[in-house]
């Protein structure tokens, strides 16, 4: 059987899903350990365009089973999460010129209420012209069709991610952050894991498993400790800008004119609007990303086509956020790859979770717990019905 372990679990990664698999995994009375280089939801987790949807654009995808999962937990973080989720109206503009005409987004949005189920939070309204701009009087009226009202719901993602981690504590679990780990090697049936302390010197700790959610770090992270992985992840840069408010309506979604690609203008802190997002695809380390100027001007030319008054320029733009989203690998583009979470097990032990939307990290992990636990250890607990509040 090899030595006795010291903990059940070692979780790596602060971000959404380390801080739900270790919460999930600790609410079964697991001895759970979760450490993070940096502070908790510092990195991808605090970088979203910060909605819980369900994705109204993977429908034309074909993904429902991605979309009903999503809009299910959805629901339930309005419910059990109501001090960090809110619902949200979305306006949605259609024009003469965009890639989805009325009938496909009228279409695709029956099916996303269908999808939602009882989770449903209202019907989606079809507008005429006139009454889109009476809605959002600063829209463009050339080659405007008309639009729509739908819904979904919002987020900070960074207090919801902290509010997940200390649950997790609460539940017996402990964290470490600004721990560094150096090193990950099987030992017997068992796997040890060495890191660096936050006051200095190199600890070693032995567990029955170690799961790996650095995200769009898995691969840097392999690398870094010299592990002989393939790479796992597709990295895909998002960049959002926050300019002073810009909009009347609570929320607007709209098509780019160069690409058909779908954006948000959200509502954000202190009168400002929150612009995103890009998907391009990026190699670089994850600590290293950031805005360019082409990324920038790629938003400000959505904005200021559908509100040509604003006559927006990178001056106006009050600050930048940059996220590296860790899709799984896959052929396809970056827009087309799937959202998905994947759960690798690479030698005895040791797991990899990348993938997966931050709307849907609850279901992923209980995903990961159900498929690390023996189903009469798995099955004592359930998350879906335990309230995330503020402290």
């Amino acid at each position: 059987m090899g030595s006795k372990p010291n903990c059940d679990f070692v979780v790596i990664g602060g971000g959404i899903n380390g801080v739900s698999v270790a919460r999930e995994l600790a609410i079964r009375g697991q001895d759970v350990l979760l450490i993070e280089k940096s502070d908790i939801g510092a990195g991808t987790s605090s970088q979203s365009s910060k909605l819980i949807h369900g994705g109204l654009r993977y429908i034309e995808q074909f993904r429902f089973s991605l979309v009903r999962e999503s809009l299910k937990e959805r629901g339930l973080l309005l419910k059990y999460a109501s001090d960090f989720v809110w619902e949200l109206p979305l306006l949605f503009p259609v024009y003469r010129h965009s890639k989805r005409p009325m009938w496909q987004i009228a279409l695709g949005l029956k099916i996303y209420d269908f999808l939602a189920g009882k989770q449903k939070i209202k019907p989606h309204k079809r507008f005429s012209k006139a009454e889109m701009l009476t809605l959002e009087p600063g829209l463009n009226p050339n080659g405007l069709m008309g639009g729509f009202l739908y819904y979904d719901a919002m987020t900070d993602d960074l207090k919801l991610c902290r509010a997940v981690a200390r649950e997790a504590e609460d539940f017996g679990a402990k964290i470490l952050d600004h721990h560094q780990v150096i090193s990950i090697l099987p030992e017997g049936n068992r796997v040890r894991v060495s890191f660096l302390k936050h006051s200095g010197g190199e600890k070693s700790i032995l567990a029955k498993h170690v799961i790996n959610c650095t995200g769009p770090w898995v691969d840097v992270f392999h690398k870094e400790v010299g592990m002989d992985i393939p790479h796992l992840i597709q990295p895909s840069k998002g960049v959002h800008i926050v300019v002073k408010r810009c909009h009347y309506s609570t929320a607007l979604v709209a098509t780019h004119p160069a690409d058909g690609r779908i954006y948000f203008v959200l509502p954000w802190y202190d009168q400002t609007s929150l612009i995103g997002t890009t998907e391009t695809p990026y190699w670089g380390h994850p600590d290293d990303v950031s805005a360019t100027h082409g990324d920038i001007d790629y938003l400000i030319q959505a904005v200021n086509q559908t509100f040509p008054a604003l006559q927006l320029s990178e001056e106006n733009v009050i600050s930048t956020f940059s996220g590296v989203r860790p899709l799984a690998k896959s052929a396809r583009s970056v827009g087309s790859a799937s959202r998905e979470v994947q759960i690798q097990s690479h030698f005895s032990g040791y797991w990899t979770v990348v993938g997966g939307k931050y709307t849907t990290f609850r279901a992923i992990g209980e995903q990961v717990a159900k498929r690390v636990l023996e189903p009469s250890v798995f099955n004592r607990a359930s998350s879906a019905h335990l309230p995330i509040i503020a402290k």
